[in-house]
């Protein structure tokens, strides 16, 4: 089967999805992915392979693609890259072995998150998973603490002011979707990565990517733009008046990843 042009790797709340448009995104959403569809010139539903790159649960998840009639992806990142699902629902049995060899004891991280970060509040269950632990924080230098106090096998992740998670060195966003790219045969260079906060620097940051800074990105991801050199500017598409899906498109269609 011949390669899809291109891909299209998002993350959800904030990004794919504006909580805070009139609609909450919704005709943004459609307008996006009806121009995905019209692009396909081979019969094929779309043109473009969808993975969805998102902190979320699988479970929390699912509550949002109900609530906004989330078109099903190719590939479902959850869990700030620690569980990978095809089709949107079977487990790649792979990825969990890769994170296992690396190393984790969940017990030690929450000990530690007591010990360097007392004020830190545990998030619902839905969203303590097997390879991630995530907490709510809203003292920065208490995250900056852990982070340097976590073993080499860890990695800390603190982004929108308030979300702390640690998850497996080997996890995280960017090191997740370089796997998935690789197992669907992906061209990088074809690739738009979108995103809104911190926890996405990771993936906007893969080598040859595109990437897309929505308008209303957190402001950590906006100074991570603004901080690029000018040839890696180049492959950020950032407008700061256009928000959610509105951007994707607009960034979709700058670095010609649509068919029409």
């Amino acid at each position: 089967m011949a390669p899809l042009r291109a891909t299209l790797a998002t993350d959800l709340d904030g990004t794919l999805v504006d909580h805070a448009d009139s609609d909450g995104g919704r005709t943004a959403l459609q307008t996006l992915f009806a121009a995905l569809s019209s692009s396909s010139s081979s019969g094929a539903s779309r043109a473009v392979t969808v993975i969805y790159n998102t902190g979320r649960s699988p479970t929390l998840y699912a509550d949002l693609a109900r609530e906004v009639s989330l078109p099903p992806p190719d590939v479902l990142i959850c869990s700030v890259g620690t569980e990978v699902l095809r089709q949107g629902k079977d487990i790649d049995e792979t990825w969990e072995a890769h994170l296992d060899e690396g190393g984790w004891d969940a017990q030690l991280i929450r000990t530690l998150v007591e010990t360097h970060a007392p004020s830190a509040t545990p998030q619902q269950a839905s969203e303590q998973r097997k390879h991630k632990l995530s907490w709510k924080l809203y003292v920065e230098s208490e995250a900056n603490a852990l982070a340097d106090a976590v073993p080499s096998w860890a990695r800390v992740i603190f982004s929108t002011g308030e979300d702390l998670d640690v998850v497996p060195s080997r996890a995280g966003k960017g090191n997740a979707l370089a796997f998935v790219l690789r197992e669907v045969g992906a061209d990088a260079s074809t690739t738009l990565c979108c995103g809104d906060s911190g926890n996405d620097m990771l993936m906007l940051g893969l080598p040859d990517v595109r990437g897309c800074v929505v308008g209303n990105a957190a402001a950590e991801l906006v100074s991570w733009f603004q901080a690029l050199d000018d040839d890696a500017r180049q492959r950020v598409f950032y407008d700061p008046s256009l928000r959610g899906a509105t951007a994707i498109l607009a960034a979709m269609k700058a670095f010609e990843l649509l068919l029409t």
